[in-house]
């Protein structure tokens, strides 16, 4: 199983334009992190759960696609 939370994505400093590492959990649970370029905070809202509502509806596809990889296949020709 495939842990989406640890998965990062790259978010723009609104300030100063410098490019934050930020995993999804980190937006998932509305994290502060500090701009590695001008040192300001950057507060991550996850606007209306959309970050989460994505995860869990990709965590599902994942976990469809595994149990279908796991099943037999019988070809008859």
């Amino acid at each position: 199983m495939v842990d989406l939370d640890h998965c990062e994505v790259e978010i723009p400093c609104p300030r100063c334009g410098f490019y934050e590492p930020v995993t999804l959990k980190q937006i998932r649970l509305d994290g502060v992190l500090i701009c590695r370029g001008c040192k300001g905070n950057l507060r991550l809202i996850d606007h209306m759960h959309e970050v989460g509502k994505a995860r869990q509806a990709i965590q599902r596809q994942l976990d469809a696609l595994a149990e279908l990889a796991h099943r037999t296949i019988t070809l008859r020709l």
